[in-house]
């Protein structure tokens, strides 16, 4: 009936127009879940983030489906599946002229009206952030595939990090810088780069996984800061995310609840001020077969050594502080002042843990004539989180 593909709306829709209860068919309850995660490849299931991120939206550009079409589509997908479970004929009719005529025949005037208005939000986003255009294309295409690179499915079927051995390190490279361009010049570019947190996700996962390599840590930084330069949706989202950590898996059940940008970002920036090394031990990583080995290079499977630079050190700052401003960032920092409770996330623990080392290497910094002044930005961002 229509494409059911596509971009999630970002937060921010309490109290406009894409917020409010939908009309249901008469007398059906929807029961909906998450899709499966029998997919071949990853992409299929990149950026399916849920929770503070809002719905899910489908189609792209003009064709974006309102959330009140999305439910409608799947109140009518369960009638039809249903009827034809107890052989009958659907009851739904296809023959309709125009989907304002579908709507209209079952869900009445009213529930019409209401969905021109979230249309014409819903299409308002879809032009500022400039969906279908090459450079939006090209950008999102861009983090896809460096998701791809970084991310895969576990046995389970559920998200984690690749081993560094199965990464491709001179794809990593290439996508990144090819990113980084695009993203540099154009707004599209990165509205299509942060589209479902594709990119985020992906540049995040980077950090972890290359801790240890400034070269690539540099290309990474550069991106996520141009990201978020000029595009608060990008920069809030970002600082939302919860990327799952080895050995842990994202499912498809997991929601957004934050930490992981600030963790893995400030471990990599004391990383590139000191020996190159992460702050905390880090858990082995999972086993994998041998297949998942075929398609890196044999010179990409070696790990080099450590490499620490103090200019990727004052790129990595950047990036955290072109996200400074988000509630977010500020929320966490704030938490960090308090007690560790006994039911926090992985990623809280270790923030408590890592922040006097952190500070340690910022004032380390400030001392190198290189990143002074960022250093000094950097440690006044970490006064939220208390005396260091």
């Amino acid at each position: 009936m229509f494409s059911t593909a596509g971009p999630e709306v970002a937060e921010g829709m309490s109290g406009d127009p894409l917020s409010g209860v939908v009309p249901v068919f008469p007398k059906v309850s929807t029961s909906r879940g998450e899709k499966s995660a029998g997919a071949e490849t990853f992409r299929a299931m990149v950026g399916a983030a849920r929770g503070p991120l809002g719905p899910p939206m489908f189609g792209a550009g003009e064709n974006r489906l309102t959330p009140m079409e999305i439910d409608a589509q799947l109140q009518a997908a369960e009638l039809t599946y249903r009827d034809l479970l107890e052989g009958k004929r659907p009851s739904i009719s296809m023959d309709i002229a125009s989907p304002d005529a579908f709507y209209k025949e079952h869900f009445g005037e009213e529930w019409v009206a209401k969905n021109k208005i979230q249309r014409k939000e819903v299409q308002r986003q879809a032009k500022e952030a400039g969906e279908n255009t090459p450079m939006w294309v090209e950008a999102y295409t861009d983090a896809a595939d460096l998701a791809f690179e970084v991310l895969e499915l576990g046995k389970t079927g559920s998200e984690r990090l690749r081993q560094r051995e199965a990464v491709d390190r001179s794809e990593v490279l290439t996508l990144l810088r090819n990113l980084r361009h695009k993203v540099l010049i154009s707004h599209y570019a990165r509205c299509g780069a942060g589209e479902r947190l594709v990119g985020q996700r992906a540049c995040v996962a980077v950090l972890w996984i290359f801790v240890s390599d400034s070269e690539v840590l540099a290309e990474c930084a550069d991106c996520l800061r141009l990201m978020s330069t000029g595009n608060a949706e990008n920069a809030a989202n970002l600082l939302a995310l919860t990327q799952a950590l080895p050995p842990e898996e994202r499912t498809h059940g997991s929601t957004d609840r934050g930490w992981t940008f600030l963790r893995a970002s400030l471990d990599a920036f004391a990383a590139q001020v000191g020996s190159g090394m992460p702050l905390l031990n880090r858990p082995q990583p999972q086993d994998q077969e041998e297949g998942d080995w075929q398609k890196v290079n044999p010179e990409d499977a070696k790990i080099p050594e450590p490499t620490a630079d103090v200019e990727v050190a004052v790129k990595i700052s950047q990036c955290i502080l072109a996200a400074k401003d988000t509630p977010a960032l500020q929320d966490q920092l704030n938490y960090l002042r308090e007690a560790v409770p006994e039911n926090a996330y992985q990623e809280h623990r270790d923030l408590k843990e890592m922040l006097p080392a952190v500070a340690k290497s910022a004032r380390a910094l400030e001392k190198d004539a290189k990143g002074s002044q960022v250093a000094a930005d950097l440690l006044e961002l970490l006064k939220l989180a208390g005396d260091l």
